[in-house]
């Protein structure tokens, strides 16, 4: 399932819309706002959504798409949900954001284990064209493009405080993700990468 997303719409695709002046009153908070190299820009969150508005482009990042349609990540969130949330994201900022240009994908699943996830790391070896690198709760494969990563989920969510769904209490619940940090394009061989193709059968089920 789709996890981590960001996405920028860009004054191309959308020509009609004055993002500086429209966008910002559907943000819940603002956090900063001033000028840069590119001109005025305002940061901020609509909700759990992480939103930068600048005259050329609006970029939202840094969010789970999981956790903003069904509330934690645990849960699956499927093709069909996918494409409500991002449907739910264009109606509450008022943007054609299924034309918007996806810049990182993460993919993920929750296996639920036998032993702890720390017993398996071992076993995995070295894997081409990655780098192996252990970490206090996980292990990371790691490339410029990818990164592969294994950690247990229960530890993650004791540690930001966040609560376990019942289903997965006091089990061992190893999480995978494969996330897709740059050069999309290249990668999937696709002219763009747009949300709208997130939910494309073929699309979707070659991440699978």
């Amino acid at each position: 399932m789709y996890d981590n997303l960001e996405m920028i719409l860009t004054k191309e695709k959308s020509p009609g819309i004055d993002f500086l002046k429209t966008v910002p009153q559907y943000l819940t908070a603002v956090t900063s706002q001033g000028q840069s190299q590119s001109g005025e820009y305002i940061t901020g969150f609509c909700d759990s959504l992480k939103v930068n508005i600048s005259e050329t482009r609006v970029k939202i990042f840094d969010f789970s798409l999981c956790k903003y349609w069904l509330g934690d990540n645990f849960k699956t969130l499927t093709k069909g949900d996918t494409r409500q949330a991002i449907e739910q994201i264009s109606d509450t900022l008022k943007l054609p954001l299924a034309l918007a240009i996806i810049t990182r994908i993460d993919f993920a699943a929750n296996f639920i284990m036998q032993y702890p996830d720390k017993i398996y790391y071992p076993y995995l070896g070295e894997a081409s064209y990655y780098k192996r690198l252990p970490q206090p709760n996980g292990l990371y494969y790691t490339n410029q493009l990818r990164q592969l990563v294994f950690y247990g989920k229960e530890y993650e969510q004791k540690v930001k405080r966040q609560p376990i769904p019942e289903l997965y209490k006091s089990r061992n619940v190893l999480r995978y993700e494969l996330r897709f940090k740059s050069r999309l394009r290249q990668q999937f061989e696709k002219l763009e990468i747009t949300a709208g193709l997130l939910t494309d059968e073929a699309f979707y089920s070659g991440l699978v």
